[in-house]
């Protein structure tokens, strides 16, 4: 309809407001999205394809913690409140029935803040299914807009709870983030 190759995409932005959304302390009832939608064939859009472009993410925001550290050293000093907080290089790859299964006795937010204190850094995968147990979601997604095995939360550590960062909805690819070159081959 835009016109659009295999491979090639394009970048949006917007804010809104979440209709009939209550917010909570990791959400807002104010949405301020970047989206960068690239289209894929039928054969990529797989697990695989979702984790390659999270990983490509995630280097972008590592990259971006590099130099941010590069350009403000005093940051590194011993004493100062963030002199021992790095995000790891690699982010861990969980999906939302593995989260449940590690900690079954936990609601959906204590679940995310105990992944990401042991991990550091978390891509949940399949954020909308029923777990098998017959037990709530991880969180509640829009069934006509988000394909639920396909999309996914980045979230880090931020001062002892998490903090979603990216947030990845696909029908073809959604990417939630700044476009940047390496999204193109």
């Amino acid at each position: 309809r835009l016109g659009v190759d295999v491979g090639e995409g394009i970048y949006s932005t917007s804010t809104s407001i979440r209709k009939g959304y209550k917010g909570d302390v990791t959400h807002s009832v104010i949405a301020d999205q970047w989206d960068y939608e690239i289209r894929i064939s039928e054969e990529e859009r797989t697990v695989e394809t979702l984790k390659k472009y999270v990983r490509i993410i995630w280097k972008i925001v590592t990259d971006a913690e590099d130099y941010i550290l590069r350009e403000y050293p005093d940051i590194l000093l011993p004493g100062h409140p963030t002199s021992d907080i790095r995000l790891p290089k690699e982010i861990t790859f969980l999906t939302s029935e593995e989260l449940h299964a590690k900690y079954p006795k936990m609601d959906a937010h204590e679940r995310e803040t105990a992944a990401v204190r042991e991990y550091g850094a978390i891509f949940i995968i399949g954020m909308g299914w029923p777990m098998k147990d017959g037990s709530a979601p991880e969180e509640v997604r829009a069934p006509a807009y988000d394909d639920w095995n396909m999309n996914g939360d980045i979230m880090v550590l931020v001062s002892n709870s998490f903090v979603e960062i990216v947030r990845m909805r696909w029908i073809q690819i959604l990417i939630m983030s700044l476009p940047h070159p390496c999204f193109v081959d």
